[in-house]
């Protein structure tokens, strides 16, 4: 995802030159809108493998297969929690994708 604004950032010390100014175009740590950003990115591929998110809980989908729950997932800031009832639907479809797309551990 993008920023949904403008921001400039002063290069570290030992690198910095007159005058110039970094332009960000995603967000990073510390900036306060990146928590936003990293949590409408994922709703975003949530949705689009097929996901359901809760009426209830915006940080919890469900994962149906003819009309059938066979997976949930959690998140809360860059936490999840994911499980399923053993079909591999579930885990081919959504959670390999989500670690593929984020290139994160599974453990």
């Amino acid at each position: 995802h993008q920023l949904n604004r403008t921001v400039y950032l002063n290069p570290p010390k030992d690198i910095r030159k007159k005058n110039i100014v970094w332009r960000i175009k995603k967000p990073i740590y510390g900036l306060k809108d990146s928590a936003k950003n990293w949590y409408c990115s994922l709703k975003t591929e949530l949705l689009a493998l097929g996901c359901v998110e809760s009426i209830l809980d915006p940080t919890v989908y469900y994962y149906y297969d003819n009309e059938e729950l066979k997976g949930l997932f959690i998140c809360h800031v860059d936490d999840f929690l994911y499980g399923g009832c053993g079909d591999k639907k579930f885990k081919n479809n959504v959670i390999d994708n989500i670690i593929q797309k984020y290139d994160i551990s599974s453990s």
